[in-house]
């Protein structure tokens, strides 16, 4: 939503008078994200008036959308990514943005000593039926018990294995099984550095050197207090 240039001043006026901003977001009928937006923009820019921003290329006609509305309804389980593929493939349409390569290339190459010291690791649950449950629906308002809002299943989830792996620019790590078992199937904390920090992440780190950073995500096992007491 484009926020007025007086509204900005109001927000800005408001929160340096002294109001959170939940109270602002209440007293202008504003949302909450919308006030942090407009106020972290005015302490970057300094000034209440927003940047000219340049009008995007439209890439598909009315045709286009008609055709994305009706793939998505045939199939209510269409990721993003497979309707942009359905697309190409019967209208001949690419909405994706080409990267400028020479960019690219030039930006990374006084990067690469920084690369090369980075670990990037992550895992993934690989489940027999389905995806672990996580299936995707879009469904229009009344289509809760819909017969194409539904998907079979089998008992009990059918099985699944955790698996781990890290990548970095001098190479990658093994493809680690997570042990099943205990109280949780899952990766918990103490599994994650015994079976995976100190068996693999490591020796890994002795191999790259002093500089060796370890980049993963805030699941649970990677921020429970055990994992930090190790890595620190």
């Amino acid at each position: 939503m484009d926020t007025t240039s007086e509204a900005v001043v109001q927000v800005v006026g408001l929160l340096q008078a002294g109001h959170n901003q939940r109270q602002v977001a209440r007293k202008l009928n504003m949302s909450q994200s919308a006030v942090s937006r407009v106020y972290r923009r005015f302490q970057e820019t300094g000034g209440f008036v927003r940047r000219p921003q340049t009008n995007r290329h439209r890439s598909t006609s009315e045709t286009d959308d008609r055709f994305t509305v009706s793939a998505s309804l045939r199939n209510r389980y269409l990721t993003d990514v497979d309707v942009q593929q359905e697309l190409r493939r019967v209208r001949g349409v690419v909405v994706t943005v080409k990267p400028d390569f020479n960019l690219l290339v030039n930006t990374s190459i006084g990067l690469l000593s920084k690369w090369s010291s980075i670990l990037f690791t992550d895992e993934s649950r690989m489940c027999l039926h389905g995806n672990d449950r996580r299936d995707r629906v879009y469904r229009r308002p009344g289509e809760r018990f819909s017969q194409c809002c539904f998907a079979e299943t089998v008992s009990y989830g059918g099985g699944s294995v955790i698996v781990w792996a890290g990548i970095s620019y001098e190479g990658k790590t093994e493809l680690v099984f997570v042990p099943s078992g205990g109280r949780s199937d899952g990766l918990t904390a103490q599994k994650y550095v015994g079976n995976i920090l100190l068996d693999h992440v490591v020796p890994y780190a002795g191999y790259i050197g002093e500089d060796f950073l370890l980049i993963h995500d805030n699941a649970r096992c990677h921020t429970a207090s055990v994992t930090r007491q190790f890595l620190q």
